[in-house]
């Protein structure tokens, strides 16, 4: 996904208000909840995009678009999915071989550090699955970029 002059109106603008709407839902919610991304839509952000997403401002022109906010989002956007399947079925646990565990391993480790404390955990070998550090690493992720995001931004204000 490229965000440039062409499209930062149309694209760009739709996709921080999504990561901001999520953000917002988290905050509400006090972290991490079951269900998070429906009130996400799918067409204007996916994570699975916008973990990639590279921001082309020309000419020294600022677009209004924040890329580390977006990837930062995306990531997010990705544990959210991957908590509702963790909330909604006691027995799950994905392979590296799953989709969204690439991106992380890709891409997330890039944008928010923690997510190699959130793959130890829940990749095999780890076993038996500990859901308090599990949760442990959520909340700090949380902590730190969903709340710290709106904290750093009030502060600057």
């Amino acid at each position: 996904m490229i965000i440039n002059t062409e499209n930062h109106f149309e694209v760009g603008n739709r996709a921080m208000s999504s990561v901001l709407l999520l953000y917002y839902h988290m905050i509400d919610e006090g972290g991490f909840a079951n269900g998070q991304t429906a009130y996400i839509n799918y067409d204007d952000f996916n994570g699975y995009e916008y973990i990639k997403v590279k921001l082309i401002e020309e000419n020294g022109e600022s677009l209004g678009i924040n890329e580390h906010l977006l990837q930062q989002g995306a990531t997010i956007w990705i544990l959210c999915i991957l908590h509702n399947h963790f909330t909604e079925d006691d027995a799950y646990r994905p392979s590296r071989d799953n989709r969204l565990v690439k991106l992380l391993e890709e891409y997330g480790t890039r944008h928010i550090p923690e997510i190699y404390d959130y793959l130890n955990c829940i990749l095999p070998p780890t076993t038996p699955f500990e859901f308090q550090i599990y949760s442990d690493v959520l909340t700090t992720i949380y902590e730190k970029y969903v709340k710290g995001f709106f904290i750093d931004h009030i502060s600057h204000a």
